[in-house]
Parts: structure tokens; sequence; C-alpha cells
């Protein structure tokens, strides 16, 4: 059997592609490159696919999967510092003061409105647009993804002064896209620019919230639902009540009853 040897692409992300195509005798005659092959190699079938379509396609996938993972190594995102924290600083361009003071108000503010906000900082982007960037960056770490989706990610890049602020869609809603890129643009760059990163973290920490709180606000003539957490609460302060109150009246039953004891066994006065 005889088998033609056919280059159909060469030099292809240094990729070189051979075609082995069966022929008949005739038909090898009048190939310029003829060589015999062992039985084991199993050649294509005529007529099933064309070689040339076949081959391109291949590389098309090829180049295909090499653009996706070279575009996933420019995509690296920081791991979440540990502890767990809502301002993660990687730059360390905010004071210690200002960064506890606002660690502390979005925890009880996550924790009060069952959101998540949070706020990175990191040293650039790489090649990627800031909004790129945030939103690979929210899905990479599922910002609030436990929570209906409610998350809320600030993200500021320390090389070029860029900001932005990206909203899950389960508070689309209450900070959509345009109010998000306003804040980022028009108010969180301009201070930026001036170094003023305590600033530029307060204006969107205070908007995001802000507008959040829309959210637990009652629609005119609707009374706001109290939520699950905050029912618990009241149960085991009721429970915590009710149990002072109780050890409170024993002990002063016991106290009277002791002193009732003592009166009447008192001895009789000479």
């Amino acid at each position: 059997m005889a088998v033609a040897i056919e280059v159909v692409a060469s030099s292809v992300a240094g990729l070189v592609v051979v075609a082995l195509v069966a022929e008949a005798p005739a038909a090898v005659a009048s190939v310029d490159l003829v060589v015999e092959v062992p039985v084991a190699v199993v050649p294509v079938v005529p007529g099933k696919e064309d070689v040339y379509l076949y081959t391109m396609k291949k590389i098309f996938t090829l180049l295909s999967i090499s653009f996706f993972f070279i575009n996933a190594k420019a995509q690296e995102f920081p791991r979440q510092m540990e502890p767990p924290r809502n301002v993660n600083d990687y730059c360390a361009v905010l004071n210690d003061a200002y960064l506890q003071k606002m660690e502390t108000t979005l925890h009880a503010f996550n924790d009060s409105t069952d959101s998540k906000v949070m706020v990175v900082i990191v040293p650039n982007t790489g090649k990627s647009p800031i909004a790129d960037y945030a939103g690979g960056l929210f899905s990479n770490w599922s910002i609030g993804k436990s929570k209906d989706d409610m998350g809320v990610l600030i993200l500021l890049s320390k090389d070029d002064k860029h900001a932005f602020i990206q909203s899950g869609a389960g508070l689309s809603k209450y900070l959509p896209a345009e109010l998000c890129t306003k804040v980022s643009k028009e108010q969180m760059e301009p201070a930026l620019q001036k170094n003023d990163w305590n600033s530029a973290v307060d204006i969107a920490a205070n908007q995001v919230m802000d507008h959040v709180m829309f959210k637990y606000k009652p629609e005119p003539g609707q009374k706001l639902k109290p939520s699950l957490k905050s029912g618990f609460y009241i149960f085991v302060l009721i429970i915590g009540a009710g149990f002072v109150i109780a050890m409170v009246y024993y002990s002063l039953r016991g106290v009277i009853n002791e002193f009732k004891w003592s009166k009447e066994n008192q001895p009789p006065k000479a």
C-alpha cells in the first residue's frame, strides 16, 4: 500500500502539519513523493472528510486554545487575604486607623443588610481595562454569591489611579451600571489623582451603602418585614430577660424565706 505525503500547513505557531492520504496506485503515480509505510499506520480514508478542511479546523482549535491560555494567564487575580476581610489593601495606601475603621463599618453593614461589600486595592490590572478586571475578580472571589448575588466590589488600581464599582445581579436595581460608572469616574478618580485614597474609598463606600439601604426601606404604605436574623436576636433577648427575671425572683424568694424562718425561730426574750 502506498501513501502520499503532503505538507498542507507549515510554521503556524511553530507547528508543521503533515497529511497522509491513501490513494489508489494510479493516482499515486502523479504525486511527487511516495513512500512505503508499515501496515500499522492507519491512513485517512478518502471521501470521509476533506483533509484540508479537517486540518484547518484543527489549526483553528489549537490557536483558540492557545489564545485562551495566554489570556487566562494575563488575567491573574490576587488571593483573598487571610483571615478574610472586607478591605483588601495590597498596596498599603490606606493608613491603619482608617483601614480599621472602614473594616468595622463594612462588617457591621454587611451583617445588618445580608449584603457583601468589599474594597480591593491592587497595583494594576495588567493589560485589561479596569471594568473587565473588576468583573473577573468579582466572579473569581464569588463576592456575594452566597447572599443571593448581593455583592459589591469597590476596586481601585494604584498605578493608573483608576476605579470601578461592580455590583451583583441582586443589587443591580439599586446600583445600576450607570451609577457605578458615574461615581467611579466623577468622584473617586479625581480623589485618586490627588493621592487621597482614604477619600476615594470613603466616597464609594458611602454611595454604595446609601443606595443599598433603599432595598430595605418599605414602599409607601408598606411595612418593612423584619428579617429572620433580627427575629432570632429578639427571641434570644426575650429568653435571656426571662432567665434573669427568674434568677432574681428565686434569689429574693430564698432571702425572704430565710428571714421569715429566722424570725419565727427566734428564742423568746427573757
